[in-house]
């Protein structure tokens, strides 16, 4: 509850202040929401993109190992490893380079802003006062789920294609240049 006591004076309540920061927390979470799956739609496609292509180029070598008794399970198998090392590689990437944006976000953002403080607790990890200083929090839960969802989606999107080269003939594999 804000009051205007007058021209120059106006008494805001810390309820008011923790209320605006939530409502602010909460628009910045949608934004992030949003950004991440356009961002994780886009490198499904890529890695589909890649693991097509990646069948694509080795369609003799496909038919050879079928030629020799390769099982069409074994041939999905290893297109699908190749898919979830991408995932598995790209969502540690990520997280890393996740975690290192934070802290030189809040270093500048902190560096903007600096000067005297009055410490105030907030559910959203800032200190409010005169000036704001943000400090970031990870969860180890979160860095686990975020890296499944990187691997679950590369295996999802390198399952068509893995199931395309598995089915694909060994005589014609082989005739193909």
């Amino acid at each position: 509850m804000t009051r205007s006591f007058g021209e120059d004076f106006t008494v805001t309540s810390p309820k008011t202040l923790v209320d605006m920061i939530q409502s602010i927390s909460s628009g910045m979470t949608l934004f992030s929401t949003i950004i991440s799956t356009i961002a994780l739609t886009v490198s499904s496609i890529g890695i589909m993109t890649t693991i097509h292509m990646s069948m694509r180029e080795r369609i003799r070598e496909i038919g050879l190992l079928k030629a020799l008794g390769f099982k069409n399970r074994l041939i999905l198998t290893l297109f699908l490893n190749e898919a979830t090392i991408i995932g598995t590689v790209g969502g540690t990437i990520g997280i890393i380079y996740g975690v290192g944006l934070a802290y030189v976000m809040t270093f500048f953002v902190n560096a903007t802003f600096r000067g005297p403080t009055v410490s105030f607790e907030s559910p959203v990890g800032v200190v409010l006062g005169s000036f704001v200083r943000i400090v970031p929090v990870f969860s180890f839960d979160n860095f686990v789920s975020t890296w499944i969802i990187c691997v679950f989606l590369s295996m999802a999107s390198g399952l068509y294609p893995a199931w395309k080269a598995s089915k694909l003939d060994p005589v014609i594999s082989l005739r193909h240049e």
